[in-house]
């Protein structure tokens, strides 16, 4: 998965994401993995510079039960808590 994000504003403080793939119900079928490589590690978010664009990669780890389906990509930026739906995938077997 790969994230684009962009600081509109000088960020006040630094946070690592979390993506997720989740069902209809809310339930995880899959996670990032960590990554030390991930953009938020080295180049953190209190470096941005307002209008900046950054390319953020993740492999998410798909449950192998997983049932074929559609599912919500729900990204949280640890720390602050906050989720956003950020698109849908759609899962095969």
């Amino acid at each position: 998965m790969t994230l684009y994000w962009q600081a509109l504003a000088a960020p006040a403080s630094d946070h690592l994401a979390r993506v997720r793939l989740l069902d209809a119900d809310g339930q995880v079928w899959g996670e990032s993995l960590e990554r030390a490589d991930s953009a938020l590690h080295f180049y953190p978010m209190t470096a941005w510079q307002p209008g900046e664009w950054v390319r953020d990669d993740y492999d998410i780890n798909l449950n192998p039960a997983t049932p074929a389906g559609v599912y919500r990509v729900a990204v949280t930026l640890l720390g602050a808590e906050a989720e956003v739906i950020c698109g849908r995938v759609t899962v095969t077997k």
